[in-house]
């Protein structure tokens, strides 16, 4: 009887607390955690339960959190170390139980146990411990049958009588016969204009393919200008890996020379190396860019690849080297002279 007592009295603090903390240590045997439950109905039964919280028992939390030690203090005759005698003596009943396979009742809260393989389970009493739902019962609420109302078919429409049926089909050829005389002369003519199209896109037509021109000639008065920086980036080549493959190709098959052919007695001429494209539209783009910047560009093929150079006119080499770096200052760090007077630079 004391047994039950104590356990009575313990179940009293546990659900005072319930109702204001989400967690509540059971010192040496595990902590009660509470969490919100909505409201539920119940399709079988016919009943609706409102919102709650939720316990579970974790065992794996054994710490002390004091909150059951300091209440039984305060709202019981005890002092605190009298209240954790008093808590301390409860907790040894409950493990005491439990070790003998016997079930623990803490009234309005629910059953501690031990299951076969010797974990502490925890049963609820369905209390609920949710101050702005307390008190509320669950309500009976039986489905409502609603009857789906059943189309009715159409009646069926009466078959045409064959008489019907043979006086209106003489009545529709006349009508398309009626409709193709009066139009005749518009269909004949979109006929023939079908035709005509028809012959002139297929035999008359020329076929032309259009083919990109390379290389840009500009005046002499454009050439050495100063560039400005416009898309560099778009200066470098497609791969740089195949410069060398591409330079190897380039003694043996080498394109159209765009270069000034009229020098001065003192001048001089240099290709300057800007990129290496295997894409046709990538190499014109780049020489339309060099062009709209001032430069003279030139075009050569190398193997499978598209050579993209700049023409440079000079009378002393400071000026040929000025260009250059210029040049790899401003479009492609990697340009180099590839000729100078029409002789290739090793």
């Amino acid at each position: 009887m004391e047994g039950n007592q104590t356990q009575q009295e313990l179940a009293g603090y546990l659900s005072a607390l319930f109702y204001h903390h989400d967690r509540l240590a059971l010192p040496g045997i595990g902590t009660f955690e509470l969490s919100p439950q909505p409201a539920l109905v119940d399709q079988v039964q016919g009943e609706m339960t409102p919102p709650t919280r939720h316990i579970v028992f974790n065992t794996g939390q054994m710490l002390d959190d004091g909150l059951l030690l300091a209440h039984i203090s305060e709202h019981s005759d005890l002092g605190i170390e009298e209240a954790r005698q008093w808590l301390a003596r409860a907790t040894e009943e409950i493990k005491t139980t439990l070790d003998a396979q016997e079930m623990v009742t803490l009234p309005g809260v629910g059953r501690l146990y031990r299951d076969y393989e010797k974990r502490i389970k925890f049963l609820t009493d369905h209390t609920n411990f949710r101050l702005d739902t307390f008190g509320l019962l669950p309500v009976q609420a039986e489905a409502i049958g609603r009857a789906t109302p059943v189309a009715t078919p159409p009646p069926p429409s009466p078959p045409p009588s064959p008489a019907a049926t043979v006086s209106a089909r003489p009545g529709l050829a006349a009508s398309i016969s009626d409709w193709f005389q009066r139009n005749l002369a518009w269909i004949a003519l979109l006929s023939v204009l079908i035709i005509a199209f028809a012959v002139y896109f297929i035999f008359i037509r020329p076929r032309t393919i259009p083919t990109p021109d390379p290389t840009v000639d500009l005046p002499t008065e454009r050439l050495n200008t100063p560039p400005t920086r416009e898309d560099a980036d778009a200066t470098t080549s497609d791969d740089p890996e195949d410069l060398e493959d591409a330079t190897e190709d380039a003694a043996t098959d080498e394109g159209p020379d765009t270069e000034a052919p009229t020098l001065a007695p003192d001048e001089h001429t240099a290709l300057i190396a800007v990129g290496l494209f295997s894409e046709t539209n990538n190499a014109e783009r780049l020489v339309e860019k060099l062009a709209r910047a001032g430069f003279n560009p030139v075009t050569r093929a190398e193997g499978r690849y598209t050579r993209v150079g700049i023409a440079i006119r000079y009378t002393e080499d400071a000026t040929l080297r000025s260009e250059l770096r210029t040049i790899q200052r401003d479009w492609e760090d990697s340009a180099f002279i590839m000729e100078i007077d029409g002789v290739r630079e090793e």
